[in-house]
């Protein structure tokens, strides 16, 4: 007995499906591994890690790199990890997002995580000194510290001394 009819083939598009940055670790001057969880049960997703000193939010294009992690299957929770070895620049931001996709949806973590590389400390002026009579303010903000233990000298006095210490009449140490 032969017939004919239609089949309805139904994909569940599973709820609560959630990607997530973590925060990076092992940061070193030119490395750092990149981590996100995941829950994604009921559903397949292939997932990928975007990540470069710019931040692309959820615009695959507008990111530097990108590195495929694996397709996960019907995964309850999961943690994700990404191991960029060398080649980041020292004293750099770098931003990275989780991203997982299937046929029906892109999942994207958001906000995109960020981390400093460690490198040289990182000062603004913020806009240098206000004088009065007798009297100046000086304004400085320590913005990274490098990742060590930072101490910050500030230098003045009646010209400029540029970047040799020697050059000014007067320092503070704090």
């Amino acid at each position: 007995n032969g017939g004919s009819g239609i089949v309805i083939v139904r994909y569940p598009i599973a709820a609560g499906v959630a990607v997530e940055n973590l925060a990076a670790s092992n940061i070193t001057q030119t490395a750092a591994d990149f981590y996100a969880s995941m829950n994604a049960s009921g559903a397949v997703y292939s997932v990928s890690v975007y990540w470069g000193a710019n931040n692309g939010t959820t615009n695959a294009g507008s990111w530097a790199n990108t590195n495929w992690i694996g397709a996960f299957t019907n995964v309850p929770t999961t943690n994700l990890v990404f191991d960029v070895a060398s080649g980041l620049n020292p004293g750099t931001a770098y931003y990275y997002a989780f991203r997982g996709s299937n046929a029906v949806t892109n999942v994207w973590a958001q906000p995109s995580a960020v981390f400093y590389t460690f490198g040289p400390p990182i000062v603004d002026n913020d806009g240098g000194a206000t004088s009065g009579i007798a009297m100046a303010t000086l304004r400085g903000t320590l913005v990274f510290t490098g990742g060590a233990p930072t101490t910050v000298h500030t230098y003045w006095g009646d010209g400029d001394g540029g970047t040799n210490k020697q050059s000014w009449g007067n320092v503070y140490t704090n």
